[in-house]
Order: structure tokens, then C-alpha cells, then sequence
């Protein structure tokens, strides 16, 4: 199964509440103990203030690790946070792709942290594509 989420315009922290609460219900159709990959779609955003983009880059890291799937761009105290906050659902998200609307920080991120279940697109085919081929049976 493929968990699409897409997120543009001017974020404040109520758009962020909202979209989160649009995740978890999609997620919510994804059978117990599901397999499932994510496709992130982040391009043309901007935040309201501060407080938006922090508020922000919590839901992500925290619905995967939820999930069974860490961020490799995690520090050690966002880990330390996140082991302290996410409780596991039973279900797994095997990859992820992030597309972003910034080629130089996608090209960045996924020099330096890409794995095998983690990417950084600023091209949302290629992004889309390289999910797609993620097998779904790992």
C-alpha cells in the first residue's frame, strides 16, 4: 500500500494540525499490522513564523518511528525524544521519499543521509518513481 500526503502554501501551525490530522486518517485505512510505503510531498511550502516549523518537523519523524522506521536525519536528542514519545502502532512503513521544492537541500540530504529506505527528491517523478519500485513484501 502507498501513503501519499502532499502539504503547500503558507503553513501555520493550524494547517500543520490539520494536515496531521489527514495523515493519521489515511493511516487509519492501512490494516492492522500493515505493510505500507509514503511518499512525502512538501513542495511549495512556506511557514507562518517559527513556531509553525518547529511544531512541523516533529509529526514526521515521530509517525514514522510510530511506524517502525527512523530518520537517519535525526540527532541523538530528537532520538531520545522520539523513543520517549512515539508508541509503536503495529504497523510498518518500509520506505520513504521526501520531495522537496529546494534542489540543492534535496540533493544535500540525500548525499548525506539516502538509504535504502530513506530519499530525498526535488523531482516529484523521480521521487514517485523510485518509491513505486520499493518492494513491498521486505
Amino acid at each position: 500500500m502507498m501513503l501519499y500526503s502532499r502539504l503547500s502554501g503558507v503553513i501555520g501551525i493550524e494547517e500543520n494540525i490539520l494536515w496531521k490530522r489527514g495523515l493519521y486518517l489515511e493511516h487509519g485505512k492501512i490494516e492492522k499490522n500493515g505493510i505500507f510505503k509514503m511518499a512525502l510531498d512538501v513542495r511549495g511550502y512556506e511557514f507562518a513564523n517559527i513556531e509553525a516549523h518547529k511544531f512541523h518537523r516533529t509529526i514526521i519523524p515521530f509517525f514514522l518511528a510510530e511506524n517502525n522506521l527512523t530518520l537517519s536525519t535525526l540527532i541523538d536528542d530528537d532520538l531520545v525524544e522520539l523513543k520517549k514519545g512515539a508508541q509503536p502502532c503495529g504497523k510498518k512503513c518500509l520506505a520513504v521519499a521526501m520531495i522537496h521544492h529546494d534542489l540543492e537541500k534535496m540533493e544535500n540530504l540525500d548525499r548525506t543521509y539516502g538509504t535504502a529506505t530513506e530519499r530525498y527528491f526535488h523531482d516529484y517523478d523521480e521521487g514517485y518513481a523510485w518509491i513505486r519500485g520499493i518492494n513491498a513484501q521486505r
